[in-house]
């Protein structure tokens, strides 16, 4: 079997899973919604329940401070020592846990001078961790890193340098096994992504004003950005009344839970398919069209399914780094957008994951009092995906490593400001350059309806189609095709 393996590298450690209710935020999933979906109209949706946390009127967002202003009371000091610092804090106590307690695998971690050079001298190499440690721990350790520069004050694309940093001193010196290419790239990448979403939700949930169930605010902050709650600690922030940070609110608020079965079938029916109960939670934060561009990720939005087959089957995240408005008034807008996407997609069918650069258009046209059509399409390049693929037998690895590039559309239809059609198509490209020696080609098409009942709830379904045709040069090609249907009730917050 043809198999390109130049160096395998040992198990690591999953990166604290239980943090991952850190992330409940989620929003466009590629079989509920598609990642490219842009969410309602700024202004269309102000549930009750978060107009504690709401601030109304997308217009406000250009006067908010930037960070180093001393407006921004709530905002933390500019401290570059600090977070390096706790940069390299993170590794040693990730290299001390694993020391405690992994002992049948200390010497992993006892490392020198020596391993440290080693690892410099013999470059990176490709791991043959699982997929759920590859693509889901190491971005959510990058998000801590990220995290230490947030908590000290530095802005996204500051912060992304200590992610990079973070992760190569892991590779090289955290550990005595070879560092690992792959690692480095999802680390930096993804924990850029998760790191920036911890940061602002932490911040959506604390309220600094707030004198009554401050610290169960503090607390739930800490659990969602743990490096940023540790540092509140640090810096004497903790339960201390102040002026909230003038951007702690988006102009548009969106939340939604499901709750259903799904039947996912092999072979290109449903015929044998067994049913599996599911949960998704949906988040919005900002309009990835009408709402202003002043930072990366103003607006992003998420989605978190839990069952589906596994303990947790996506993670889907696409967040706004920048923005330009081409067309802006009450009958429509449209905007160009950049975004950065991190996916994490796993079932007993197939595994896909990656983190994403996307460029595209996005436009919103008001056809009611109550109804609008939406539709973005985007360009994307993914400088390492990995994808499930036959012919790779490579310890715990199932799957391939390569480049990607492909391209998405989704228009929806909604109705005070839920989606109530919606159809969505997702194209790629993946070059294996590590795994087995092939090239794979990926569609996926989604359609879902959902019928609302009431203000807050509804019920409706979805038709997924996932295919990968997979070429290889010294072996048979391979087709598979996936159907999958969802059947669910909803409730919007």
């Amino acid at each position: 079997m043809p198999c390109r393996n130049d160096r395998v590298w040992p198990r690591y450690v999953p990166a604290l899973a239980g943090a991952l209710l850190v992330l409940l935020a989620p929003g466009v999933s590629p079989a509920q919604q598609g990642p490219s979906d842009p969410p309602p109209p700024a202004g269309s949706l102000n549930p009750a329940a978060f107009e504690h946390l709401w601030q109304p009127g997308g217009q406000h967002a250009a006067a908010i401070p930037d960070y180093r202003s001393p407006e921004c009371p709530g905002c933390p000091n500019r401290n570059w020592g600090r977070a390096v610092a706790a940069t390299i804090g993170v590794n040693a106590i990730f290299t001390l846990t694993n020391l405690a307690f992994r002992p049948d695998e200390r010497y992993e971690f006892q490392v020198t001078p020596q391993t440290w050079w080693d690892n410099l001298k013999y470059g990176f190499i490709f791991d043959d961790n699982n997929f759920r440690i590859n693509q889901f721990g190491h971005p959510y350790q990058g998000g801590l890193y990220f995290s230490a520069g947030r908590a000290n004050g530095l802005n996204y694309w500051e912060s992304s340098v200590l992610v990079a940093l973070g992760s190569f001193t892991w590779e090289c010196c955290g550990e005595t096994n070879r560092a690992s290419m792959n690692d480095f790239y999802s680390t930096t990448m993804g924990g850029m992504v998760i790191g920036e979403i911890q940061h602002r939700l932490a911040t959506l949930v604390l309220d600094t004003t707030a004198t009554e169930s401050r610290t169960a605010r503090e607390v739930a902050a800490a659990v969602i950005d743990p490096v940023g709650g540790f540092f509140r600690i640090i810096h004497g922030e903790w339960g201390k009344v102040r002026e909230n940070r003038p951007d702690r609110r988006p102009d548009v608020l969106t939340m939604s839970l499901q709750g259903g079965a799904l039947w996912r079938g092999a072979g290109g029916t449903l015929d044998e398919a067994s049913a599996f109960p599911y949960v998704e939670l949906d988040f919005g934060y900002g309009d990835l069209v009408r709402t202003p561009f002043r930072k990366p990720f103003d607006a992003f939005q998420s989605s978190f399914v839990l069952g589906g087959g596994k303990g947790v089957s996506e993670l889907v995240v696409l967040g706004r780094v920048y923005g330009k408005a081409l067309a802006q008034s009450p009958a429509g807008a449209a905007s160009f957008l950049v975004t950065q996407g991190f996916a994490y997609l796993t079932n007993p069918a197939y595994d896909l994951g990656g983190q994403s650069v996307d460029v595209g258009i996005g436009a919103v046209k008001t056809l009611g009092r109550r109804t609008s059509l939406s539709f973005l399409a985007m360009g994307q390049f993914v400088p390492l995906a990995a994808i499930s693929a036959e012919y790779v037998d490579i310890n715990e690895r199932t799957y391939d490593f390569g480049p990607a590039i492909g391209a998405s559309a989704v228009a929806a239809l909604r109705w005070n400001g839920a989606p109530v059609l919606r159809l969505f198509y997702h194209s790629s490209f993946i070059n294996s350059v590590n795994g087995s020696d092939a090239t794979h080609y990926v569609d996926m098409l989604q359609a879902r309806g959902e019928f609302p009942i009431g203000k807050t709830f509804g019920a409706g379904g979805s038709f997924t189609l996932f295919t990968r045709t997979s070429k290889y040069p010294a072996a048979p090609d391979s087709y598979t095709k996936y159907p999958e249907s969802r059947v669910f009730l909803s409730y919007r917050f």
